[in-house]
């Protein structure tokens, strides 16, 4: 999975794991330069991610404040559970991997070491990521 693959995939794990209330909700990705690169629907507490072309490339299933990512073969990959406005990601060995911190409209994420990896910011239904040198790396938005 390529850097930028890690990134979205973390914030929208972020996204849902925040908004575990949202019953049916479609969320496109686009690459910084506007060219649709994904979509995941969201129903009930399974999350389908598929590439550009609709093949499924994982999913995410919610309980309570923690969700699980398995790859497209069924594998677990690893989990996001969500204390207040702090979420921590692990891998499938429990080791955590990073953490991200809400505050107001903007997320900022974590490796393990702590060093920042991206940060994010929602206005309305469209949450535009940056890297950690404040470049726009991409977008989703959520049509609910």
């Amino acid at each position: 999975m390529s850097p930028m693959s890690k990134i979205l995939l973390a914030l929208l794990t972020l996204a849902i794991a925040t908004d575990a209330s949202a019953q049916s909700t479609t969320r496109s990705f686009y690459n910084s330069i506007g060219q649709s690169i994904g979509r995941a629907t969201t129903s009930g507490n399974t999350t389908t991610f598929r590439d550009s072309v609709g093949r499924t490339t994982h999913r995410a299933v919610t309980n309570g404040n923690t969700t699980t990512n398995y790859d497209g073969g069924g594998q677990s990959i690893g989990r996001a559970t969500t204390n207040g406005n702090t979420t921590t990601f692990r891998d499938s060995s429990g080791r955590t991997t990073g953490r991200a911190t809400t505050n107001g409209n903007m997320t900022t994420t974590y490796d393990a070491s702590g060093k920042v990896i991206s940060r994010e910011t929602t206005t309305g239904n469209t949450t535009t990521a940056y890297d950690a040198s404040g470049r726009n790396v991409g977008r989703f938005t959520s049509n609910h």
